[in-house]
């Protein structure tokens, strides 16, 4: 609570994101949709992790322009540590990729969290993600608002997807399961050598 406390996140309904700048995570559509929110939920915030300072500024000044300001919070770069309890200060988890094929390491860590996401339904993250374990929306402003604003406004749909997460996380995802799945190759190329 005294991270909130400092970050001046309250009584706020927090939406989160963590990760680049680069043009293709999609920080315009997401400034865009969170406009969209703002007007639907007035004490929703954002709270944006990661970034050099030099690209901060830059970001900064795109929020200002989208009327953003007061809004969103920047928290700068963090450690892995510094992640992980601020996401935990989220109701809901944003990745808004407008494109890629690569699942982004940051959906691992989303899943593993207990919090709800809301992604763009690509392959970035549809090859993890499914309609059971996030809100998948398409990349453009108005659905992806409508998907923040459908888990900040259902909590027990929010809780329901990202307990599913986290299965798939344990399921497929996990250490143990890694471990697994590298001992059944080695004895696999054992067996091919004998």
């Amino acid at each position: 609570m005294l991270l909130k406390q400092q970050l001046g996140l309250n009584d706020s309904k927090v939406c989160c994101y963590m990760g680049n700048f680069s043009r293709y995570q999609g920080i315009d559509l997401l400034f865009n949709a969170f406009k969209i929110v703002q007007g639907k939920i007035h004490k929703a915030k954002l709270v944006i992790v990661g970034g050099y300072d030099d690209e901060l500024i830059s970001v900064k000044e795109k929020a200002r322009l989208s009327g953003l300001t007061g809004n969103v919070i920047f928290t700068g770069r963090k450690t892995p540590q510094e992640s992980a309890n601020l996401i935990q200060l989220a109701d809901v988890l944003i990745s808004p990729r407008i494109e890629g094929t690569n699942t982004p390491m940051k959906i691992y860590s989303y899943m593993a969290s207990g919090v709800p996401i809301v992604a763009t339904n690509l392959s970035t993250h549809t090859q993890v993600l499914d309609e059971h374990s996030a809100v998948l929306v398409e990349p453009d402003p108005l659905n992806m608002a409508q998907g923040i604003i459908e888990i900040l406004n259902d909590m027990d749909r929010g809780k329901n997807i990202s307990k599913n997460a986290m299965e798939i996380i344990e399921k497929r995802y996990s250490r143990k399961c890694y471990l697994e799945k590298l001992a059944n190759a080695y004895n696999w190329i054992e067996k091919q050598i004998k």
